[in-house]
């Protein structure tokens, strides 16, 4: 592989380089792509950059290298970061229109719209194929009819849990109708007769928000639905209280780690799984190729749906795109960036690499090489995202709003006091309620 300078960030609360090695005929960086245009006719310069764990960069980096070595001419320059790191980079960058050639977006995308091109004409002339999916697929990185990205794969949210632990105890596995109040019960059981955590690391916000409202009432959503998340969609702020008490309790009960403990860290939450300190743990589908990385042999974990409000109620389970890649409007090298995408999405022995860590591959021939391949954790993964599917989850939102990470963080504050005893459930609920209303206006 040719020498050349790769510049790859973990940003936790400051961005900090891992590596920087030099070569000849790379740019220097300042993370957008002022300087990606080819030095000559042949050398072409790219830059990227993806948030995710260690092992998601990893697979990146060499399914980027497997590219360059199939295409001696082409150069990518790569940064990842974790998920909070990355889109602050990344708004820093949209600021002065500036951002990567090639981008990883999630359901946030629709604010950046107008710093993307769109693809039809790649596909349109072969250079991005998508005959191995379906309109089904395409129409998550859809927008106003233009697709603005190739979906690296479909996922949902789902607990993990230790059959091995919950068998030893004596405790009964989840169902799929399952309800808040048997989840609550289950933890404080798994702390009483094993003296660890019921759940190590839970997303709040979109357990307690994007998940709990459609379960609530058939139609509602926490962002309006019908105009593109830019309201709310419910007004009632008190159907977030419940949700506020079952966390507090969790924590005051011992079953949930108190504040700033392994839940605020995705490694720290997973290993604790690892370690049997903790029974369960919430996670995107496509995270479990990452979990099962290092898990004992003789523990079996298996995947159960989140919970719902009744039994008999709607599951309220979004099965959305995990993360799309797309190209940047002002890329010098769109062609080539599509290109790249569309070996991303294609190639099989870049999958085999990749796994299906970012989600369920939307590509039919991609699945059926994975299923082949018989990883276990991926097998599971596909088989769980075919039960969702199946599920009665309602009318579920799946753009979120362009102010989602302020929104959220006020949640997950609110959610401490909360715990503190600094504000009833109830108090938070109005208090999330609000500030959402006003930051919407």
């Amino acid at each position: 592989m040719k020498n050349k300078k790769k510049l790859a960030l973990v940003s936790m609360i400051t961005a900090t380089a891992l590596s920087i090695l030099s070569g000849c005929g790379s740019s220097g960086s300042n993370g957008g792509n002022e300087g990606s245009e080819a030095n000559n006719s042949d050398q072409v310069h790219l830059k990227m950059a993806w948030w995710g764990s260690q092992a998601r960069h990893d697979a990146t980096v060499k399914v980027i290298e497997l590219y360059e070595d199939q295409n001696p001419n082409v150069d990518i320059e790569y940064e990842f970061y974790d998920y909070d790191g990355y889109y602050t980079k990344l708004g820093t960058l949209a600021a002065s229109e500036s951002i990567w050639d090639i981008v990883q977006l999630d359901n946030q995308f629709p604010q950046y719209i107008n710093q993307l091109e769109p693809l039809d004409e790649f596909v349109d002339n072969k250079i991005i194929d998508v005959s191995n999916t379906n309109e089904k697929y395409l129409s998550t990185t859809t927008y106003d009819n233009k697709l603005v990205g190739i979906s690296n794969g479909v996922n949902s949210f789902a607990l993990a849990y230790n059959k091995t632990l919950l068998d030893e105890a004596g405790i009964e596995e989840p169902t799929d109708d399952w309800t808040y109040e048997e989840f609550e019960k289950m933890n404080a059981e798994i702390k009483n007769k094993l003296d660890i955590y019921g759940v190590s690391r839970m997303d709040d916000f979109i357990h307690g928000a994007i998940m709990y409202v459609p379960q609530t009432e058939k139609g509602l959503n926490f962002y309006d639905k019908s105009n593109l998340s830019t309201t709310l969609g419910f007004d009632d702020p008190n159907i977030l209280a419940p949700y506020f008490e079952m966390r507090k309790n969790m924590v005051d009960n011992g079953s949930y780690p108190e504040l700033g403990g392994i839940d605020t860290n995705t490694d720290s939450a997973f290993q604790a799984i690892r370690d049997r300190k903790a029974a369960m743990v919430f996670i995107a589908s496509n995270q479990l190729v990452e979990l099962m990385k290092g898990m004992p042999e003789d523990q079996e974990i298996k995947l159960i749906n989140p919970p719902r409000i009744t039994k008999d109620g709607e599951a309220g389970i979004p099965l959305r795109s995990s993360q799309m890649l797309s190209i940047s409007k002002n890329s010098k090298n769109k062609e080539e960036a599509a290109k790249f995408i569309n070996f991303f999405q294609n190639d099989e022995e870049a999958n085999k690499i990749l796994a299906g860590e970012r989600g369920v591959p939307i590509m039919e021939n991609i699945r059926e090489m994975l299923i082949k391949e018989g990883n276990p954790a991926t097998l599971a993964t596909f088989e769980y995202l075919e039960k969702v599917s199946e599920l009665d989850n309602g009318e579920i939102n799946v753009f979120d709003s362009s102010l989602n990470p302020e929104i959220q963080a006020q949640y997950n504050l609110i959610k401490e006091k909360v715990i503190l005893g600094e504000l009833t459930p109830n108090e938070g609920a109005q208090s999330i309620f609000d500030f959402a209303t006003d930051i919407l206006k």
